[in-house]
């Protein structure tokens, strides 16, 4: 799997774009461990932003069991009519990530 995220320090805004992981091996915690990771690389004070679809229930549990809040909805951003959550969270609101 793979992650992949654009980080703007003059803003101090990181957005996680999408994290990958092969269907064969999904379930067994690889996602938690690359949003972990990425978590761990975040510079202090920086809010992180990341957007799913808002029926994606394993995605928001990830996100969210790591501090991560929806902040609003992103209705049809792409062709597909599929409305988006985005999520945010600053890199120290939870002790002990870094």
């Amino acid at each position: 799997g793979f992650y992949i995220h654009e980080l703007n320090a003059e803003h101090k805004t990181d957005e996680l774009i999408l994290i990958v992981v092969h269907p064969d091996h999904q379930g067994h915690g690889y996602g938690k461990i690359m949003l972990k990771h990425y978590l761990n690389k975040l510079p202090p004070e920086t809010t992180g932003h990341v957007a799913t679809h808002e029926k994606n229930l394993p995605a928001l549990k990830l996100y969210q069991s790591h501090g991560y809040k929806i902040t609003k909805q992103l209705p049809a951003l792409y062709d597909d009519g599929e409305v988006r959550v985005l999520l945010e969270k600053i890199s120290s609101e939870i002790p002990g990530e870094k």
